[in-house]
């Protein structure tokens, strides 16, 4: 499959996300909370400029995938729910559960 190129309004989104996401509330609770990125001895805590460059790889695939695509990896979840339409999560911890309209209890996802 054949990436997508950006457009300029693909551009223009990433970059409004990038000016507005706080990377430094992320670089602190990484940081307080031990987290490394890597593996053995080569294992360290990930510096802000690479939060950003993470961040910016993992938007510009979503908004290469497609008009409705998601992308994650290390933490964040870069969202495009149409082609005018962008986000960008840290997440730290989710739950999900579905409940199928019968009486029975719900179940994880």
């Amino acid at each position: 499959m054949t990436a997508i190129p950006l457009t300029h309004a693909d551009r223009d989104l990433i970059d409004f996300i990038m000016d507005g996401f706080h990377f430094r509330t992320v670089f602190h609770y990484l940081e307080h909370a031990g987290v490394k990125w890597g593996d053995g001895e080569l294992a360290a805590h990930p510096t802000e400029p690479q939060l950003r460059l993470r961040a910016r790889a993992l938007l510009t695939e979503c908004c290469r995938s497609g008009p409705q695509a998601f992308a994650s990896g290390n933490g964040f979840v870069a969202v495009r729910k149409s082609p005018t339409e962008l986000e960008l999560h840290f997440s730290i911890t989710s739950c999900g559960a579905v409940n199928d309209g019968t009486d029975n209890d719900s179940q994880a996802l």
